[in-house]
């Protein structure tokens, strides 16, 4: 099977349980804002975070070696999950040292049962799901996704409308569904087949660690250029407009969804390429017609945000006033996404944590300046110039692994014309929609070739293999 044709393969597999299963959630949104008042959906919007920020630190990133190491004909994969499944009990033994950090933080005390439960289970999932992914069980990772959300859709109707547990009930409903999955995936690849309790082939635990400890620094960072604005948002405006803008922030990831289902495609296209002449080929026609979709999937959702935020409760409407500025910060951070594949390729961890470090200190300081004068648009914007930032540097400095055209004219007008649909939503010019809708086909005229392109590539694959079979039946 082509290259091409094997990567669009698998964003098909991959769209099936990820993008379904993330629409389903979004689809959720106003019953949560239904249930849950700004005020309860701002200390969701703490909780999630600190309970994310503790998994790569007690864990060490591990899940990241086991997809990596797991893709390695080199390695057996009972080593890789016993490495894995190791550190993650020694991981949350050793988490239990952060309690009394947790315990001072403001409006976490009473939810730390719930906290614990959320990062064992989440990384438990994560562990099991990318293992059966790198073992070629694909289509039950995908399956698997519509798992998780059907449980988790259940229960926060069960929790949230039957029992009305507010916040208790939404996070239970998370890591219940993540228990569920992980234990669903386990049974049916059966891995408990390579479990065992005698020694690791010397010197797996060690190269999985040296490749996934330098990730822990660049997930803290990365968690600061995601998440520490709903800390500055909570501590310097309130937990309410904290609310506000965690529903904002779920717009952008109709963004983020269409980076996630490539990306979980790409990376096993990407680590079986081979030839440096042909990676850059490769590479640099996937990179532009993601980039165009990405173009053109922000541009179309410009034009919702409005309809998107008028089905939520009306103490959420103001939510959208956040969201133009964050699709832009989603959009450069699925190009860093991809640049960071080029790393993870060439097991340049290290690159990877020092692009994202850079990027979480200009974050940092953007939301001390900004916040007090601009609110959570400044936020917004602190999130924006910090992704900016870091695709900018992995873009070049990618160029001493793999040489990527990423087709610079055209994602400068790309930028200038979704800029302007920026301008005009916040601005809240006369005839907004209309202007939005000519700046939108515009993008999509523009970004329509590299997209055909593409098409043409993976038409022009099935062609060829289609004659090569012709000649083996002549």
């Amino acid at each position: 099977m082509g290259k091409y044709t094997n990567l669009v393969k698998n964003i098909l597999i991959f769209a099936i349980g990820t993008m379904l299963s993330k629409l389903m959630v979004f689809l959720m949104m106003p019953l949560y804002t239904r249930y849950l008042t700004p005020e309860q959906s701002g200390i969701i919007g703490i909780l999630i975070p600190t309970a994310n920020i503790i998994i790569p630190v007690a864990f060490l990133c591990i899940q990241d070696a086991v997809t990596r190491f797991g893709l390695d004909k080199n390695y057996k994969k009972t080593d890789i999950l016993n490495v894995g499944l190791r550190v993650i009990f020694f991981g949350f033994i050793a988490s239990f040292l952060l309690l009394p950090i947790l315990m001072n933080i403001d409006g976490l005390k009473e939810y730390l049962v719930l906290i614990y439960a959320f990062i064992l289970c989440s990384i438990l999932n994560q562990t099991v799901m990318q293992f059966a992914r790198t073992s070629g069980y694909i289509k039950i990772f995908a399956g698997a996704g519509v798992v998780n959300t059907a449980t988790m859709i259940i229960l926060n109707i069960i929790f949230l409308t039957g029992f009305n547990l507010g916040v208790t009930g939404y996070i239970s409903a998370i890591f219940l569904a993540d228990l569920v999955t992980a234990t669903f995936v386990f049974i049916v690849t059966k891995q408990w087949r390579f479990i065992h309790f005698s020694k690791t082939k010397k010197g797996v635990m060690k190269t999985m660690l040296l490749y996934s400890i330098p990730l822990m620094p660049n997930a803290l960072s990365w968690w600061i250029t995601n998440a520490s604005d709903r800390y500055f948002i909570t501590y310097m405006l309130s937990t309410e407009i904290n609310g506000l803008y965690e529903y904002a922030y779920r717009i952008p990831t109709l963004i983020t969804l269409i980076s996630s289902v490539f990306m979980q495609a790409w990376l096993l296209s990407a680590v079986g390429e081979s030839s440096p002449e042909e990676k850059s080929r490769f590479y640099s026609v996937v990179f532009n017609s993601y980039q165009s979709l990405l173009f053109i999937a922000a541009g179309f959702v410009m034009l919702l945000i409005k309809p998107i935020i008028s089905m939520l409760d009306s103490s959420y409407h103001d939510a959208w006033r956040f969201v133009p500025i964050l699709l832009l910060a989603a959009v450069f951070q699925c190009f860093s996404a991809f640049y960071g594949s080029v790393y993870i390729v060439a097991k340049k961890t290290k690159s990877i944590m020092l692009t994202t470090l850079i990027g979480a200190a200009a974050n940092l300081l953007l939301n001390a300046f900004l916040i007090p004068g601009y609110g959570a648009n400044g936020a917004a914007f602190a999130t924006f110039i910090s992704f900016l930032l870091v695709y900018l540097l992995r873009a070049i400095w990618a160029e001493k692994f793999i040489a990527v055209n990423n087709n610079v004219p055209v994602m400068y007008i790309n930028m200038l014309l979704i800029g302007l649909q920026t301008v005009i939503m916040l601005f809240e010019v006369p005839l907004w929609w209309l202007w939005a809708t000519i700046l939108f086909i515009l993008i999509a005229i523009l970004n329509v070739k590299p997209v055909l392109k593409s098409i043409y590539k993976l038409l022009d694959e099935r062609r060829k293999k289609d004659a090569a079979v012709g000649e083996i039946l002549d």
